[in-house]
């Protein structure tokens, strides 16, 4: 029985872990141990729809985010000159959809699609958002700094203790179980470990767990970041810029944009993506805050005895879909109806689990690799990603499939993946892939009432669109901050 968990590390995953951890086990002892000698990486972040599930669960208000870390609402991404045509697409399957068509959302896309018109709607491209704002969104941008600092001040509210130590050890059992962790001032034990330590791995180093290493499906193994002035009107959205041999972001808060520019260090160097980002920018000696090394993988057991992996120290995927957050959510929603089970010595309930996430990390992969299978061939990095990248088991089997009858359902069956068919639709059409011909006929063959379900929820959602009142960012941060609590 699991009376207290040490939760190592302090970063945004360790807290949203120890956030979720006392509100549904209120007599549980929560610690968490990180060191102020250990920066956070703090590049800025953004989130998925998760996002909204974590709120709820953790009984923290839209206000609060909104007012506490700089957020900004984050109605999609948008993808710009992927296709090296100079045009743009959005991945934005949002409230303004989801709210109004869970069970034909598909036909929806679809149909947008065979009229040539856009997916997403147009408030997204003039950066509004709909009132009231409550409703408005799933996703949010952040301030690192910001987010961490009032994690830790509501964890503490909440009872969660904190240390300042840095673990530098484990002690394990004969069965491979952790003993207690050896800290520079302390030792500690507890009933269950949660390794939130990042890169480092500090937990689990001695438990000889296996990485699986996804570089050839996800070439990208570096990023420069850097910050930029808010442009008068704050975007609504994540921006997503194809470059030379990668793509760069902006993420915008309330008070700058956080920027980022993710390559591969064998079509560039440091210096030849800071030109380039310069260039772009067209603003020389811009401020370069972090050089990031990294390579596209995950452990092969998350949780592994009584020690579960979150964030950096069990995943890594490029943030081109911002999933970083995304999956710690799911991972702890998981790990909520895993833990009852547990017990010591049984490894039923571990082993689903990593059955469960080993296919959440494969699902994020595929998805972003798809991302990759563009029309552009105007470098040598874009040459190469065209005809020489190593398709995923999941897109060498079905991609060709998609193209042809769109993305089938069926094949993103579990609750716990974070992107599904209609993720996959709107990439898709972006990089302008499908058959239009053969999506024409299978529309056409369907049944008089599932024309009329989807004519339906389009006079639905246009009746939805036209009667919600649009105001910008900057009426939203006035809003919260003048807001009676």
């Amino acid at each position: 029985m699991v009376k207290s968990v040490i939760i190592v590390g302090s970063g945004t995953a360790g807290l949203i872990a120890g956030l979720l951890l006392k509100s549904w086990y209120s007599d549980w002892n929560i610690t968490i141990i990180s060191s102020t000698k250990i920066e956070i990486i703090g590049v800025g972040e953004g989130s998925t729809e998760h996002w909204r599930g974590f709120m709820a669960s953790a009984n923290i208000s839209f206000k609060d985010i909104f007012t506490n870390t700089d957020a900004t609402m984050k109605a999609g991404i948008k993808f710009v000159n992927w296709n090296g045509d100079n045009n743009y697409y959005f991945h934005a399957l949002h409230t303004a959809f989801t709210s109004t068509l869970p069970s034909t959302i598909l036909g929806f896309l679809l149909k947008k699609s065979l009229d040539n018109e856009k997916l997403w709607p147009e408030h997204i491209d003039n950066s509004l958002h709909h009132y009231p704002f409550e409703d408005s969104v799933n996703q949010f941008h952040f301030d690192t700094f910001k987010l961490n600092s009032f994690f830790v001040n509501l964890a503490k509210k909440r009872s969660i203790e904190f240390i300042d130590d840095k673990i530098v050890d484990t002690t394990l059992d004969e069965n491979g179980y952790i003993e207690n962790i050896l800290g520079e001032k302390n030792n500690y034990t507890a009933d269950f470990f949660i390794d939130a330590s990042g890169f480092t791995k500090i937990l689990t180093k001695k438990m000889n767990l296996k990485w699986i290493d996804c570089s050839k499906f996800l070439p990208m193994n570096r990023a420069i970041t850097f910050a930029s002035p808010l442009p008068e009107k704050i975007p609504s959205y994540t921006e997503s810029i194809a470059m030379s041999s990668g793509w760069a972001w902006k993420i915008p808060t309330q008070e700058r944009v956080g920027n980022g520019y993710v390559f591969s260090s064998d079509f560039l160097t440091n210096n030849n993506a800071i030109e380039e980002i310069e260039s772009f920018y067209q603003k020389e000696n811009l401020e370069i805050n972090k050089s990031i090394n990294f390579s596209a993988g995950f452990i092969d057991k998350f949780w592994n005895k009584n020690c579960l992996s979150i964030g950096l120290s069990s995943s890594f995927v490029e943030p081109l879909e911002a999933t970083s957050i995304g999956t710690t959510i799911q991972q702890m929603f998981a790990f909520n109806n895993f833990i009852n089970f547990y017990q010591k010595n049984d490894e039923i309930a571990p082993n689903k689990y990593n059955k469960i996430f080993n296919e959440v990390l494969w699902n994020i992969i595929d998805f972003i690799q798809l991302h990759y299978i563009t029309k552009r061939e105007d470098s040598d990095f874009w040459k190469t990603i065209k005809n020489e990248i190593h398709l995923t088991e999941f897109n060498l089997k079905y991609l060709d499939l998609f193209k042809n009858t769109g993305p089938a359902n069926f094949l993103f069956d579990s609750r716990w993946n974070l992107f599904s068919d209609q993720n996959y639709f709107q990439i898709m059409n972006g990089l302008d892939m499908f058959n239009k011909k053969n999506l024409k006929n299978i529309y056409n063959n369907q049944s008089d009432t599932q024309k009329a379900a989807i004519d339906f929820t389009i006079q639905d959602y246009n009746s939805w669109a036209s009667k919600m009142f649009f105001e910008s960012h900057n009426f939203a941060i006035y809003y919260f901050k003048n807001a009676e609590t």
